[in-house]
């Protein structure tokens, strides 16, 4: 969880300033979905910080310079977080899109190269990676992804839990959408503002057309993460609207107190994550005395 709470702080700094990322690592890191990822050592876990690791890439190489390097890097952190877990593929177009949003300034030939060598080598990993498997590993990620078989919950369920554990992140990131927009912050910014928010849709709407909320809980963090940093965003620039000097300085403490809440609800989900499981205790009485 450090790792991945410390990659939304270097994200954010670097696109919004220290005071952004400070907020922005604090509401990530208090989430519910986040602290139940970071109390086991999952697949799942895994691929939010491979992901976090490739948007990293992506913002670091700036707008300045061919960046080849970042992006190859950024391409290979993606290969290897879609083999960790098949379904953080759905957030390779959003690690795309920063790229191309993030180097668009330079202008369109920089873009274009800087995302061909992103999707390139993500695709010869990807596809390295599918020869080595063979049928089996093809079969793996049909089953799972491609032809998952539906559940019996309602999509407004599905809609409903993960309001529940990523509201408060979504309502912050479009927030910071509207700041930018109003503010006249730049098309690209808020544009950018814009792709970080969507995130955060991605899998509630991609199991809500399965029809399941099984292991929605551990898949949210995956737009959650990219979500944080709009969020983060949007109450600096909340701060930053008060007047300077002590005014000012009491709008950010005021906002470190109501970290309170988020803090609060994410302990409690996260608890509610790690307990509610089915009690084994008359299985376990029943086997036990077996040889």
């Amino acid at each position: 969880m450090l790792f991945r709470s410390s990659l939304v702080w270097a994200v954010t700094s670097r696109l919004y300033g220290r005071r952004a990322a400070f907020f922005a690592a604090a509401l990530f890191a208090v989430a519910g979905p986040t602290l139940h990822l970071g109390a086991f050592a999952t697949y799942d876990a895994l691929s939010v910080l491979l992901l976090a690791v490739a948007a990293w890439c992506v913002i670091r190489a700036g707008d300045q310079g061919e960046g080849t390097g970042w992006m190859v890097a950024a391409g290979a952190a993606l290969a290897v977080a879609n083999a960790a877990a098949y379904s953080s593929a759905l957030f390779d177009l959003v690690v795309l899109v920063l790229a191309a949003l993030t180097a668009w300034p330079a202008g369109a030939r920089l873009t274009a190269r800087r995302c061909s060598a992103l999707l390139i080598t993500a695709a010869v990993l990807i596809g390295g990676g599918l020869l080595i498997g063979g049928s089996g590993y093809l079969t793996g990620i049909k089953q799972t992804t491609l032809a998952r078989v539906g559940g019996s919950d309602s999509a407004l369920s599905v809609l409903t839990d993960a309001w529940a554990w990523t509201g408060l992140l979504l309502v912050l990131a479009v927030l910071g959408v509207i700041i930018s927009a109003a503010g006249r912050d730049g098309a690209v910014r808020t544009w950018l503002l814009a792709v970080l928010a969507a995130a955060a849709l991605l899998s509630p709407l991609d199991q809500a057309h399965l029809n399941t909320v099984a292991s929605l809980n551990k898949h949210v963090a995956l737009g959650a993460w990219f979500a944080a940093v709009a969020a983060g965003y949007a109450v600096d620039k909340v701060i930053a609207a008060a007047p300077a000097g002590r005014t000012q300085a009491v709008a950010c403490g005021a906002c470190v107190l109501a970290l309170v809440f988020p803090i609060s609800l994410g302990a409690a989900q996260s608890w509610t994550f790690s307990t509610d499981w089915p009690n084994a205790s008359s299985f376990i009485a029943i086997f036990r005395p077996l040889p």
